[in-house]
């Protein structure tokens, strides 16, 4: 149910609706025992309070590979993968035509 909330709040504070989004994001952080956010963080700070609240809560899962891309930061995979080329984030599909 967390991945939810987090998806939430972020699509949330994608539209500016921060104020909105905060109670989700502290759904998951009170359930961890942690204090509530403050629902009067602006969108930039939001963003970066849910990133960290998505590697604390998903850091056993793989790399957040389509967060990063969702966010446009899918470079960062260079530090966790040694063969990471920039061109990699293209994600082309290339599929044989069985004809």
């Amino acid at each position: 149910m967390e991945e939810v909330y987090l998806l939430y709040a972020e699509v949330l504070i994608q539209q500016n609706r921060v104020a909105e989004a905060i109670p989700f994001i502290n759904k998951t952080r009170q359930r961890a025992g942690l204090s509530a956010l403050s629902t009067g963080l602006n969108p930039t700070s939001a963003k970066e309070e849910l990133k960290q609240e998505k590697r604390k809560e998903f850091s056993l899962n793989m790399e957040p590979v389509f967060d990063l891309k969702r966010w446009g930061q899918l470079d960062q995979m260079a530090s966790v993968k040694t063969n990471w080329k920039s061109y990699h984030r293209q994600w082309r599909c290339l599929r044989k035509n069985s004809s």
